[in-house]
């Protein structure tokens, strides 16, 4: 109905269109086009819908020619009084409708809704057959004559809570002088529960591990400024690690020794074939001599002169 309390006029002579209004409200082209798209909107229940249109169409036709304006309301009329397959609001079990408990004025104690069968169903936090308590986990933080509120436990406590506190602290809280359940800090103890290349973090109820900085073998907190150690090729500078220069430089050279040892030999072996692998490995320890003389300090290869 709803789809076509407008009918089709748009704009215009607005007085012409409230007389053509009026008497489209009730007519049968009207009528017509609802039973057109009657349970066509609907996702489910379509079949059921259809049944029950063909089954009291003539009741229905009836309430809109003759009754619409003494029952203006078709789910009333029908599906309530004339049928008797609805219950009014707070009512449950049709045909013979029942209040519905806590009718009239604090039905489920306002905490829920009248289902069919006449039970209550509560909202979050509340529970009882009347929904007249909090549920598990919940505590009641307001009471007056009329209404009554539900405040969810802290995440500090296990199970159940009042307005002093927690019945029982959760894992990694712990009860104070107070006997409220604060945090237990396990990064404050000395022995860590993380690995070396990790610090720790506090959060509630818990703590997380987390990466030292890349130039920290070990280390108290984010960066590179946190490390108790330093990682392999970084070197302490005020106060902070950085990068080891010397060592990347020296990593470098010792690899194109290498490199220059197994080159001369390969080379050795390839002149003097006849002498084969006996040339080459008489070349690639010269080459490792060659280049540790090389890395020795310069005094130590002066010879004094008297």
């Amino acid at each position: 109905m709803k789809r076509t309390e407008d009918g089709a006029f748009e704009g215009g002579n607005t007085a012409w269109e409230e007389r053509k209004l009026s008497r489209y409200a009730t007519s049968e082209v009207r009528l017509t086009e609802i039973q057109e798209k009657i349970c066509s909107e609907l996702e489910e229940g379509k079949e059921h819908c259809y049944s029950f249109y063909v089954d009291y169409e003539d009741e229905i036709e009836k309430w809109w020619f003759n009754l619409q304006a003494e029952h203006p309301d078709p789910y009333k009329y029908l599906c309530i009084d004339k049928l008797k397959f609805c219950c009014p609001e707070f009512f449950y079990g049709p045909p013979n409708c029942q209040p519905c408990p806590g009718f009239p004025n604090r039905v489920c104690s306002n905490k829920g809704n009248c289902t069919e069968k006449g039970k209550c169903r509560c909202e979050e936090g509340f529970t009882g057959k009347n929904c007249e308590s909090c549920s598990k986990k919940y505590f009641e933080s307001f009471r007056n004559e009329t209404d009554f509120t539900c405040t969810v436990c802290p995440k500090s406590c296990e199970g159940t809570c009042t307005k002093l506190g927690c019945d029982k602290c959760a894992i990694g809280w712990i009860k104070n002088d107070e006997h409220q359940c604060v945090d237990i800090d396990e990064c404050s103890s000395l022995n860590t529960p993380c690995i070396d290349s990790e610090f720790c973090v506090n959060t509630e109820g818990s703590y997380e591990c987390l990466p030292c900085d890349v130039a920290c073998s070990r280390c108290t907190g984010d960066g590179p400024d946190k490390c108790i150690k330093c990682a392999k090729t970084y070197e302490l500078m005020d106060d902070i690690c950085v990068k080891d220069l010397d060592y990347e430089e020296e990593d470098l050279f010792s690899i194109a020794r290498i490199i220059r040892c197994l080159g001369v030999g390969l080379t050795t072996c390839m002149a003097y074939k006849k002498f084969g692998m006996t040339a080459a490995l008489v070349a690639f320890v010269f080459g490792i001599y060659a280049n540790l003389m090389d890395k020795l300090p310069n005094n130590m290869l002066t010879v004094e002169v008297l």
